[in-house]
């Protein structure tokens, strides 16, 4: 995992992390694709996700745990994690 932010300031560390992984995925709110479009700026190709693709409406759907999860297990079905190889999450930056 790595910082979108970081990607978009265009700082090495976070460019080079990107670049160095074997996947990313991206997750956007709408079509416009904005975390999709900010790698491939920097020539990654991720596999993205839109979310109004998915049946949610932009500002209209309340972001709940609920619609969380079912868009995680979604995207972690469609991308082949398994309980034993999904990524580790955490509160702070870059997953830690």
């Amino acid at each position: 995992m790595t910082c979108l932010a970081g990607i978009g300031a265009g700082l090495t560390g976070f460019i080079q992390s990107a670049i160095g992984t074997d996947e990313n995925i991206t997750v956007d709110g709408c079509p416009i694709a904005c975390a999709r479009n900010s790698l491939e700026r920097i020539c990654v190709i991720p596999k993205s996700y839109i979310l109004t693709n998915m049946g949610l409406e932009k500002h209209d759907t309340p972001v709940t745990g609920t619609i969380i999860d079912e868009i995680i297990e979604r995207i972690k079905k469609d991308s082949g994690f398994t309980a034993a190889t999904s990524p580790r999450t955490g509160g702070g930056c870059c997953g830690t």
